[in-house]
């Protein structure tokens, strides 16, 4: 019968990436720090102990500092992992790393559900640029691949394949969306208020294409033309862009 070998002894010669290691228990934290400390381990059910030659690289997005100090995290082994830190900015501020990430995920994607979509669209990746992303990496990553799981016979991933909440990050472009003022409280007025900016930042999004507009909006463009006159923003509207 074969041995199954652990992760620091499958991982000896190399590289043990730990992922979350803020989320392991105060037990385990212990024994990750003897394995650190004494570089061996000694498999269950044997007294032979191996030695082992790893480089460990623990990642985090909590605070372990503060951890440290509620009494939730050891010292001594934040010390210990601490030999070379790398604090890495939230994926809102590394703009120009998201259509590369997007991109690599695209083709990872692409490969594991058997599709060919090529890419995304300008004004896509722009949308994708400017919102918050507070989910970071992993919610890029999993937007990825339900658009790719998702697609039909797109060549390309446009506007109006992404999901209607990129258009609705209230941080965007690192602004707050505009309060509603106290004389337009009322359950109507509250509703227009929001369609009227909403339809606007989604114009806004697509160069003020208003099919594009509607396409994102999942209404018909006549529909869409029908509210702009209705919230008096249709001269707006076509100042900017005709009738496009």
């Amino acid at each position: 019968m074969a041995r199954t070998l652990g992760k620091f002894e499958h991982s000896n010669g190399g590289t043990l990436f730990l992922d979350e290691v803020s989320a392991l228990r105060l037990d385990l934290q212990s024994k990750l720090l003897r394995v650190l400390q004494d570089k061996q381990i000694q498999r269950i059910g044997s007294n032979k102990t191996v030695t082992l030659d790893v480089r460990v690289i623990a990642a985090t997005n909590i605070d372990l500092e503060k951890e440290v100090r509620g009494n939730r995290f050891r010292s001594d082994l934040y010390f210990r992992l601490n030999v070379v830190p790398i604090h890495l900015p939230p994926l809102r501020k590394r703009k120009n790393d998201i259509p590369l990430l997007a991109q690599f995920f695209l083709e990872t994607y692409n490969k594991h559900h058997n599709k060919k979509i090529e890419g995304f669209s300008p004004n896509a990746f722009a949308t994708l640029c400017k919102y918050s992303w507070p989910g970071n990496v992993r919610e890029l990553q999993n937007l990825v691949e339900r658009l790719v799981v998702l697609s039909r016979q797109d060549r390309l991933i446009t506007l109006s394949n992404l999901p209607i909440e990129l258009f609705m990050d209230g941080k965007q472009n690192g602004q707050e969306v505009e309060e509603i003022r106290d004389d337009e409280l009322g359950l109507t007025k509250i509703k227009e208020g929001f369609e009227k900016r909403f339809i606007l930042q989604t114009l806004e999004k697509t160069n003020w294409n208003q099919t594009e507009a509607a396409k994102i909006l999942k209404i018909h463009r006549n529909t869409l033309v029908k509210k702009l006159t209705r919230l008096k923003i249709r001269d707006k509207v076509q100042s900017k862009n005709g009738d496009k």
